[in-house]
């Protein structure tokens, strides 16, 4: 049966609520409110759809977490002067750390973990992709494609120094750009 109800739904008082629960056309999928943790729960496989269409969906599935864009960009704003949005995951013992942030008050991305690029993908730099840095599973390569190629030290004193294989397991220096 359809139920309507016209005006203002109100449970409970302000205050002193009363959990909720809405249930869905599949068993064991609904959405629940519980009032004493102040807290909205779906279960696994319920989505959360945003927009008129539905255009977003945000689920769990009993596993994995998933936020799914199905038209437009997925943007991610902080409108909060001089602050950042931080990329987080497991520090690989047990704890959390930031991995990539996007640093609002510097006004630049900070790689707070170290990035692999695995073999054939390529670093692109500039507007036209006018230099690149990659490793082909035999080869590393520096391609420059407009310009000259600068190698620059500006430290002062320092040196630039060319190292390669010995020829007996270790490294030896071939080449070395004296600044001092």
């Amino acid at each position: 049966s359809t139920l309507h109800v016209t005006g203002t739904v109100q449970v409970g008082v302000d205050g002193t609520g009363h959990d909720v629960t809405f249930y869905g056309d599949t068993a064991g999928r609904y959405m629940y409110w519980d009032e004493s943790g102040d807290e909205l729960y779906f279960t696994d496989n319920a989505k959360l759809r945003l927009g008129t269409g539905g255009d977003v969906k945000m689920w769990h599935n009993g596993a994995d977490s998933y936020i799914m864009n199905l038209v437009g960009d997925l943007n991610i704003l902080n409108s909060a002067n001089d602050k950042d949005i931080i990329l987080s995951s497991d520090d690989g013992s047990g704890g959390h750390t930031a991995y990539l942030t996007l640093d609002g008050s510097a006004g630049h991305t900070v790689a707070n973990k170290e990035m692999q690029f695995l073999d054939s993908v390529i670093a692109r730099f500039g507007n036209g992709n006018d230099m690149a840095i990659q490793h082909n599973g035999n080869d590393s390569l520096i391609t420059n494609n407009t310009g000259d190629l600068y190698i620059q030290n500006t430290a002062d004193d320092k040196d630039i120094i060319f190292q390669s294989d010995n020829g007996s397991g270790g490294n030896a220096t071939y080449l070395t750009l004296d600044g001092s």
